[in-house]
């Protein structure tokens, strides 16, 4: 009965009040972050540990028992699995359901330790830590296929990935069915028998003529001068310019024996839309931003990108 007689009392307040609720309200709405998987600490990390050529027997007793011995130690964690694959490590570690956000970075960065003192592992592999969260998972996905070389579909995929990094709230693009360059040195064995070469010859002389040395420094009075030797080429073609031996006043080079091809390496997985080969783009978002802005900025961005 009071509320009811104080409204009719005082209409002018009443109606100010609703304006303000309804002011502050639609504030709130345009202001307030959107999620459609919001923010919550999942407890989870992984440590992956890739060894190219070791067989799942090899990968368990030469690198995840090891980290496993290292992981005992830590007092936060729950339990842990471990898969062991062809070339592959994977130890996935759940951590107490009670800790907070901040005490789980603590312990992730402990399992970081951890995995640092792990010694003797093969051709001295360093292992990846990933602490498991929602963040890490694409907020969009992006498709970019065309009916051209898949180099220079690389390099647009590239630039507009660098574009969508500068979208606000956007940790990483991953770039998915990309591939690293490589050159390609294929030896002629009949011009190899007839200068007298033999493939781990070639093979030195690549590896010592495409490194970059660092040379010492120079001191001139007051100022001093670093010096670096640089050898790695700065295009494919240049390696053909690399000497292997010289005799009867004649210089045998790696071109003379080779045909030297820029390419890309092989193709762990493939990725097609409309029968045209593709790469996927995956916008990840940082924590406590609007998934919502970030994928309406998106679509604003692909307008500009040509067709």
């Amino acid at each position: 009965m009071f509320l009811t007689r104080f409204g009719l009392s005082r209409p002018v307040v009443v109606r100010m009040a609703l304006i303000l609720i309804v002011v502050f309200g639609l504030y709130s709405f345009k202001t307030m972050h959107r999620f459609l998987d919001p923010d919550i600490a999942i407890g989870q990390g992984m440590v992956i540990t890739v060894c190219p050529g070791f067989s799942p027997e090899e990968m368990e007793k030469l690198v995840t028992k090891k980290i496993e011995d290292e992981l005992e130690g830590i007092s936060d964690i729950m339990r842990y699995d471990s898969d062991s694959f062809e070339s592959t490590s994977k130890i996935r570690v759940f951590f107490n359901a009670r800790l907070s956000e901040y005490e789980i970075d603590q312990a992730m960065q402990e399992v970081r330790n951890a995995v640092n003192r792990v010694e003797d592992l093969p051709e001295e592999k360093v292992p990846r830590v990933i602490e498991i969260d929602v963040a890490v998972f694409p907020v969009c996905m992006v498709g970019l296929a065309g009916n051209l070389p898949m180099m220079q579909l690389q390099d647009i995929a590239k630039e507009v990935g660098d574009t969508f990094e500068n979208i606000e709230g956007v940790s990483e693009v991953q770039i998915l069915g990309e591939r690293e360059n490589e050159i390609w040195v294929e030896l002629d064995p009949r011009r190899m028998s007839a200068y007298g070469i033999s493939v781990p010859e070639v093979a030195q002389a690549i590896s010592k003529r495409t490194r970059n040395l660092p040379g010492g420094t120079v001191e001139m009075g007051d100022h001093e001068t670093a010096i670096r030797m640089v050898g790695e080429p700065r295009t494919p073609e240049a390696l053909g310019d690399i000497a292997l031996k010289s005799a009867n006043r004649t210089t045998v080079y790696v071109r003379d024996i080779a045909r030297i091809t820029p390419t890309l390496e092989k193709p762990v997985t493939l990725t097609f839309i409309d029968k045209e080969k593709a790469l996927v783009l995956a916008v990840k978002r940082k924590k406590k931003t609007n998934i919502i802005q970030i994928v309406d900025d998106v679509k604003i961005l692909l307008k500009d990108v040509p067709a």
